[in-house]
């Protein structure tokens, strides 16, 4: 690759360098030095032009990691411009993005981004701000450090201070969030996660207002007059965008809230439900995780009410059974939220189930779903993790396949072997293992606290 490097402030002109098997490292060409930017990689430095009296022979990473802590005071870092940015946007020629004034190549992770290569390309060759702006998991600490393992130099300075500029004018996604009751324990407020009060979980039922949050986007707004909930079958198996029109829209059926509500019959259950990442804050005394440390606090019980699945697939699309279902080339039943692009799915074993108690609920502890929970219409899919439960449900979709989002198909919703440490060994593979759906049944003690 042909790294083309800005010169120290030295009268130095700038430098064309030309290099093989350079992925991962810059060279800097100036009395007499070089310097590495990112470790483990080695690379064969073949000849220096514009007439420069040095000349690099074959220098292992060994020594060039010796270099770079002898010379890496009296030298300048590499400085690149949006549009030489720009050119890097796809896997043939590197994928580069920039972030707070730096420049990063990402190339290698890509294919091991937790939410699947297409989020991440969607940045290639540009800015991270912009998503990370409603992304804003990405800004704990484990995430930055992990982008600091792929810099390979700074953003010009105009550029930066345009980019700068432009972010400083956007508006905030998260600026009409809803209030939240100030006994909640929150563990990050854009997108907003919170457990619930230790000490309410002693109760039975856990109060809408003091239920965990987890989140992955800005909470919408839905007018409940305005609502309409599409109801689809025979989707298209290679059509992954949830959030479009039906491929067969003849046999997309809409129904509003008031129909849901005067239509079918209305049934409760009371039903707990746990986020898949409780208690991981627990599992860090044995090994290091990732993502938010949730104690045990982010799981709550509450009567939902609502129509069943069952009854609705039965009356609109002639369902009776999963074997029927099956029969037909349905084994999948897929949800899509409202806060695009959030999708999930559950088997149609478990949708048809007569004990599987999966509602479309509208009500919680007998008044609507505030927004906070999902309102005006939720999933609820009781003893399955909390990401099934799909909130500010928008269409319901029978399918051969199960959703296709990182909620469903992702690293994070995958079930592994204990003994599996990394996500870069072949074992690992998403496309080799199931998604989480049961959750298990674990205990805690809330009362006493610890500490108290």
């Amino acid at each position: 690759r042909e790294l083309r490097l800005r010169a120290p402030q030295t009268g130095s002109r700038r430098r064309r360098v030309s290099a093989l098997s350079a992925r991962g490292v810059a060279i800097r060409v100036g009395s007499g030095a070089a310097k590495m930017w990112r470790q483990g990689a080695s690379a064969l430095f073949r000849r220096v032009t514009d007439a420069s009296p040095w000349v690099l022979g074959a220098f292992g990473a060994t020594a060039l990691a010796t270099l770079a802590v002898q010379e890496s005071n009296s030298l300048s870092e590499p400085v690149f411009t949006a549009s030489e940015v720009a050119e890097h946007s796809d896997l043939e020629k590197g994928v580069w993005v920039t972030y707070d004034g730096n420049v990063f190549d990402v190339t290698p992770f890509v294919l091991r981004h937790p939410g699947g290569p297409s989020k991440l390309m969607m940045a290639a060759g540009g800015s991270l701000e912009p998503f990370w702006q409603l992304y804003q998991q990405h800004t704990t600490q484990d995430v930055q450090e992990l982008l600091k393992s792929y810099r390979i130099g700074k953003l010009d300075e105009k550029d930066a201070a345009e980019a700068a500029r432009i972010m400083a004018h956007s508006d905030d996604p998260y600026a009409h969030e809803p209030r939240r009751h100030p006994a909640l324990k929150v563990l990050k407020e854009k997108p907003f996660n919170a457990e619930a009060p230790l000490s309410i979980l002693s109760s039975y039922i856990t109060p809408e207002s003091l239920w965990y949050v987890r989140h992955h986007h800005p909470v919408p707004t839905i007018d409940p007059e305005e609502f309409r909930l599409d109801l689809c079958v025979n989707r298209s198996e290679d059509d992954e965008d949830l959030s479009g029109p039906s491929q067969d829209d003849e046999r997309t059926i809409k129904l509003s809230l008031d129909d849901l509500k005067t239509k079918y019959k209305r049934v409760s259950v009371t039903a707990t439900m746990q986020c898949g990442g409780n208690r991981r804050s627990e599992l860090n005394d044995v090994g290091k995780t990732q993502g938010l440390k949730w104690q045990f606090g982010a799981i709550s019980t509450a009567t939902w009410t609502g129509v069943p699945l069952r009854d609705l697939l039965k009356t609109q699309l002639n369902i009776h059974d999963a074997a029927q279902a099956e029969a037909m080339g349905i084994f999948h039943v897929q949800f899509a939220a409202a806060d695009d692009p959030f999708d999930s799915s559950i088997p149609i074993s478990k949708a048809m189930d007569p004990r599987g108690d999966v509602l479309l609920a509208y009500e919680v502890n007998g008044h609507p779903i505030g927004r906070e929970h999902g309102g005006p219409l939720r999933a609820i899919v009781p003893g399955y993790i909390g990401t099934r439960n799909v909130k500010w449900l928008s269409k319901v979709v029978c399918a051969k396949e199960e959703a296709y989002s990182t909620w469903q198909r992702g690293v994070p919703y995958k079930m592994y072997n204990s003994s599996i440490k990394s996500f870069d060994v072949p074992e690992a593979d998403p496309t080799k293992a199931a998604s989480v759906m049961e959750m298990p049944v674990t205990s805690a003690i809330v009362e006493p606290e610890d500490h108290t």
